[in-house]
C-alpha cells in the first residue's frame, strides 16, 4: 500500500497543478495528456513494490527451508488489491483530467493575432514531448498485464492439489516466477522513475498551449483507449483477488 500512497500523493499534486493552470486558462486544450504520467504511476509503482515484496517472501521461505502457501496466497490477495485500487485511482484521475479539458476555457489571444498561432514555435515539439509521454501508460499498462501474469502463476502454484515433484518441474516454475519477478521489478521501477520526470516535464509545458486538433484528438483517443483497458483489467483483478479469498476460506 505504500507505493500507492506515494503514486496517489504524486498524482493529487499534479491533479492540483492542473487545477490551477485550469483556472488561469492555461494548457486547455491537453490536460488529458498532461495528467497521463502522473496517473500512469498509479499503475506502474504498485507493480514493482508488489513484485519486491514477493521476491522477498520467497527469499524467505527458501532461507527457513519450508514454504508457507497460506501466507503466499495472502500476500498475492494484498498485492492484486492494491493494484485493482491503483487502477480505479487512475480512472479517477483520468476523468478529472477529461473533465478539466472539456470546460477548459483557454487564453485570449493576443490582438491581432490568430487563435492557433504559434510565434515561438513551440507548441510543435511541446505537442510531440506530450505525445511520446503518453506512450509511457502503454508499456505502464503492459508491465501491469505480465506482473498479474505472473501473479496468476504464483497463486496456481500454491493452489495446486497435486504440486510438482520432478525436480525439472520445480526448477521450471521457480525461474518462471524469479525471472517475472525480476523482470517486473526492473521494469516497473524504470518505467515509474521514466513517469515521474515526464509528469514534471508535462507540468512545465503548460506555459505553452498546444493547440491543434490532431494532439487533442489523439488525447480524446487515449482517453478512451486507456479508460477501456483499466476497466477491463480492474474486472480481471477483482476475480483473482476473490477466487484467492475463497481459496484461503
Amino acid at each position: 500500500m505504500f507505493a500507492l500512497a506515494v503514486a496517489t500523493a504524486l498524482a493529487t499534486v499534479n491533479g492540483w497543478y492542473l487545477l490551477r493552470q485550469w483556472n488561469r486558462g492555461k494548457g486547455s486544450s491537453q490536460f488529458v495528456l498532461r495528467a497521463l504520467p502522473a496517473a500512469s504511476l498509479l499503475l506502474a509503482l504498485p507493480v514493482a513494490q508488489g513484485a519486491y515484496l514477493m521476491l522477498g517472501a520467497f527469499q524467505s521461505m527458501a532461507a527457513r527451508g519450508s514454504a508457507d502457501e497460506r501466507m503466499v496466497l495472502s500476500l498475492c490477495a494484498r498485492i492484486l488489491r492494491t493494484m485493482a485500487l491503483g487502477n480505479l485511482a487512475f480512472l479517477i484521475f483520468l476523468g478529472c483530467a477529461v473533465f478539466l479539458q472539456v470546460q477548459a476555457r483557454g487564453e485570449p489571444a493576443p490582438e491581432g493575432q490568430a487563435p492557433d498561432a504559434d510565434p515561438h514555435g513551440r507548441a510543435g515539439w511541446h505537442a510531440r514531448l506530450l505525445v511520446g509521454a503518453s506512450l509511457l501508460t502503454v508499456l505502464a499498462a503492459l508491465v501491469a498485464v505480465y506482473f498479474r501474469r505472473v501473479v496468476t502463476i504464483v497463486t496456481q502454484a500454491a493452489v495446486a492439489q497435486a504440486p510438482p515433484t520432478r525436480p525439472e518441474e520445480l526448477a521450471d516454475i521457480s525461474s518462471s516466477i524469479a525471472t517475472g519477478l525480476n523482470l517486473s521489478i526492473s521494469f516497473g521501477g524504470l518505467l515509474s522513475t521514466l513517469l515521474l520526470v515526464a509528469a514534471g516535464l508535462a507540468g512545465v509545458l503548460l506555459v505553452a498551449e498546444c493547440g491543434s486538433k490532431r494532439v487533442t484528438m489523439y488525447s480524446w483517443i487515449v482517453a478512451a483507449l486507456a479508460s477501456a483497458f483499466v476497466v477491463a483489467n480492474v474486472a480481471g483483478l477483482a476475480s483473482d483477488f476473490f477466487g484467492i479469498v475463497s481459496a484461503l476460506h
